[in-house]
């Protein structure tokens, strides 16, 4: 399980420390292991997550709130694209909802305590924008861009009340 006992990395002749003994030195190590090997069996090999946009990049899975929004968002992206999308817009599609994902996981992390604490959010923050601007660039890809709405003059709006009460009438 890793190094051998007697090739540490740490020299401890510089450290000024002396162990009693070579076997205590042996106990020691041994003991560190078993503790290491116990603690990582407690938590299933796997390291605490705080957001959880490492174990949805790895895995997929995220919770069921999330998880029922990017169906939505997807199935929402296809209608939008027509029957039968291509393979390379499946693919935008399917990335564009990955990028969804790691932006509402990290959204929901950032949003439940305050950015007093911008050294340990960095990381999140910096990944929140790489996929923040992915998205945006899967969407504007997919022809999914802003369109700006027909601003109607006084005159247009005038002659459109008009029509509608003559409608009515």
């Amino acid at each position: 399980m890793g190094r051998p006992i007697t090739n540490l990395p740490r020299d401890d002749n510089k450290r000024g420390f002396k162990w009693k003994s070579p076997q205590a030195r042996a106990r020691s190590a041994a003991a560190g292991a078993a503790n290491l090997a116990a603690y990582r069996a407690s938590v299933n090999e796997k390291p605490v997550l705080t957001h959880g946009v490492q174990s949805f990049l790895s895995t997929g899975n995220a919770p069921s709130q999330i998880a029922e929004t990017l169906a939505a968002f997807e199935s929402g992206l296809l209608s939008d694209l027509g029957n039968e999308p291509t393979t390379a817009q499946r693919a935008l599609v399917e990335s564009t909802r990955t990028a969804l994902g790691v932006c509402l996981l990290a959204s929901a992390y950032l949003s439940q305590g305050s950015l007093d604490k911008f050294k340990r959010n960095r990381w999140i923050m910096s990944t929140l924008a790489t996929y923040l601007n992915t998205l945006r660039l899967n969407l504007t890809t997919l022809g999914l861009e802003r369109r700006t709405k027909s601003a109607m003059t006084l005159d247009a709006v005038l002659d459109d009340i008009a029509q509608k009460r003559g409608n009515n009438a």
